[in-house]
C-alpha cells in the first residue's frame, strides 16, 4: 500500500458496512482476548507492519537551518526494510498468540485490559481484484497491573480481501501518532 491518497470513488455503502463489521468484530475479539478467532480474520499472507515514525522539520522551516539539501530527509517514515515496531506475518502473529496462551508472554502477565475504538472508516476498491484499501483511525486504551495506563492513537491502512470465507485482513500498516512511546512494553495487537 502507498501513502494515503484521496480517491474519488469509494466502495458501495453495503461493502463499506461489511468492512466496518469486520473491523468492529476484530476489535471486540482482541478486547476479549479471543486471539485464535482473531487469527482466523487474517489471511495466510498477511503483513502486519508498524513502522517507526520520526518528527522532522519541513525543509522550509524557520526554526532550524538545513545544512545540506543533499542529505536532508523530510519523510517521517523509514524505508520498508528499516527497523519497525512490528513487521510480522501470520506465523509470527500465531507465535505471539501461543506465547500469550501458554504463560510465556511475561509482558502480558497479568493480562492487559484493553478497549479499542475504530473510527473514520473509509474503503476503496484496490487495484487488485476482490481487495479493498481501508483507512481508519484507532484509539486504544490499555490498563495493566496496578498503575500502568496507556492510550494509543493511530491511523491504520489496511487491505481487506474477499475470500471464500468472507472478508479477511491481508495487510495492515499502523501509523502510531507518538514519536516516542513511554510504555514498558508494546505487547498488544493494534
Amino acid at each position: 500500500m502507498t501513502q494515503l491518497e484521496l480517491r474519488p470513488e469509494p466502495t458501495t455503502d453495503s461493502v463499506l458496512r461489511d468492512i466496518e463489521r469486520l473491523l468492529y468484530l476484530e476489535a471486540r475479539l482482541l478486547d476479549r482476548r479471543r486471539f485464535d478467532e482473531w487469527l482466523n480474520l487474517l489471511t495466510n499472507d498477511i503483513r502486519y507492519w508498524m513502522p517507526v515514525r520520526t518528527q522532522r522539520y519541513p525543509r522550509n522551516s524557520k526554526a532550524i537551518s538545513v545544512p545540506s539539501d543533499a542529505t536532508y530527509i523530510e519523510e517521517e517514515l523509514g524505508d520498508e526494510k528499516e527497523f519497525a515496531y512490528f513487521d510480522e506475518d501470520k506465523g509470527s502473529l500465531t507465535s505471539r498468540v501461543v506465547r500469550l496462551k501458554d504463560g510465556m508472554g511475561w509482558s502480558e502477565d497479568p493480562p492487559s485490559r484493553v478497549c479499542r475504538a475504530v473510527t473514520n472508516v473509509e474503503a476503496f476498491e484496490s487495484v487488485v481484484a476482490n481487495e479493498f484499501d481501508i483507512y481508519c483511525n484507532l484509539l486504544v486504551y490499555r490498563s495493566r497491573a496496578a498503575h500502568e495506563r496507556e492510550t494509543f492513537v493511530a491511523a491504520r491502512e489496511d487491505r481487506v480481501r474477499l475470500t471464500d470465507d468472507g472478508l479477511r485482513i491481508c495487510a495492515r500498516k499502523v501509523l502510531i501518532e507518538d514519536t516516542v512511546m513511554s510504555m514498558k512494553n508494546l505487547s498488544i495487537f493494534l
